[in-house]
């Protein structure tokens, strides 16, 4: 008796969950189509101005001083975050080598923090989809399998089309959202890539004025 006790609650819990596994379920999808949509734009606004100018901007910067780098930084199309970084440096230089190191490892790892922030929300979608489109699979079968048992083919025939619906909603949403996030890593890499050059560019002209104002002293002696 007990044992039924234990089968008929889990029954109870388990038939529970489905209207609640449904509404997830059309909330990942409605979530999949709005990054979907982000990234569409993102590709053609923030993307393609990003891949034009980072590359431009570190051809721009090579061999310049450091007041020459202020003005191309300050006048350069970037994203207003990545300029406030290079220029951070430049306005620090008179600091020791390690310190500014030390600020542009500190800007690289807030790149970094800022980039898995923004596929958070789509690598748990690619990770909650199948799991719960499974268990939207699962949860109907109990019934349609009770109904196939009793001769009661419209009530199987209604858990399959659940069972199915449940499980194409969740691998939509997952692989939607899994594809998005491969891809903004990648773009956010590249864009990691190039600012870190850019930021070397800044200290390698940093070290060479500290160098040169060195110098002055000594030859004028």
């Amino acid at each position: 008796m007990s044992t039924e006790l234990f089968s008929d609650t889990l029954h109870a819990v388990s038939q529970a969950l489905r209207v609640p596994v449904i509404i997830i379920l059309l909330f990942l999808i409605v979530v999949s189509i709005v990054c979907l949509g982000e990234i569409i734009v993102d590709t053609f606004t923030v993307r393609r101005k990003l891949k034009r100018n980072m590359p431009m901007l570190l051809a721009d910067m090579e061999g310049k001083k450091t007041e020459e780098l202020y003005h191309v930084i300050k006048d350069s199309q970037i994203l207003s975050r990545y300029k406030q970084e290079l220029l951070q440096l430049l306005d620090n230089k008179e600091r020791t080598d390690d310190t500014l190191c030390t600020m542009a490892q500190s800007s690289l790892n807030k790149e970094d923090i800022l980039a898995k922030k923004s596929v958070e929300i789509t690598d748990i979608v690619s990770k909650l989809g199948p799991m719960l489109g499974l268990m939207g699979t699962l949860i109907p079968l109990g019934p349609g399998i009770v109904a196939l048992g009793s001769g009661d083919t419209a009530t199987l025939s209604a858990s399959l089309l659940v069972a199915f619906d449940t499980t194409v909603a969740g691998l939509v949403s997952a692989a939607v959202c899994s594809v998005i996030s491969i891809v903004r890593k990648r773009w956010y890499r590249g864009y990691s890539g190039l600012l870190e050059a850019q930021m070397e560019c800044v200290l390698e002209a940093i070290r060479e004025e500290s160098s040169e104002a060195k110098r002055q002293p000594t030859a004028q002696a």
